[in-house]
């Protein structure tokens, strides 16, 4: 699942800041990419607990965050995911063979009976709400550049 968060509430002069903050400090950038990916995956165990009601254990232990990392010519990308190997089925729903009725309410399958549980899409939430977090993350760290780098 791939994230793209807009910057909407942000000014030029803060993009300006945050493109000259990428090309002289790179590795305080990346740092602060990093920190960034780690506050996603906090929101995102949050929301699997709240989301799922039982065995949350793996699939909270399934997430994680990869490095940040330049991606094309002057874009840096930091992945969050969940490796376990039942989280897609989480996320995107799935039919329950062999599993007629559980008492729960589900969508029938057509022809052959059986019930689908309807996906909790737990990350794609977690995307959401993220960007206005991400926004004050960002406004911190112009911050922090200009007061002690005298970023400018």
């Amino acid at each position: 699942m791939s994230v793209d968060i807009k910057t909407e509430g942000f000014s030029e002069f803060s993009k300006e800041l945050m493109d000259l903050a990428n090309k002289k400090f790179p590795k305080d950038t990346k740092n602060f990419l990093q920190r960034a990916g780690n506050k996603f995956k906090s929101k995102a165990k949050e929301n699997y607990k709240k989301g799922t009601t039982q065995g949350t254990k793996n699939l909270i232990k399934g997430l994680k965050r990869d490095r940040a990392y330049k991606y094309g010519h002057d874009e840096w990308q930091v992945r969050v995911k969940n490796t376990a190997p039942h989280a897609w089925l989480v996320e995107h729903g799935h039919v329950m063979l062999g599993h007629k009725d559980q008492g729960k309410p589900k969508l029938i399958v057509a022809n052959t009976g059986e019930a689908f549980v309807r996906g909790k899409n737990i990350m794609g939430k977690t995307t959401k709400e993220f960007p206005s977090e991400y926004q004050s993350m960002a406004e911190e760290f112009i911050d922090k550049m200009l007061d002690e780098k005298g970023l400018g």
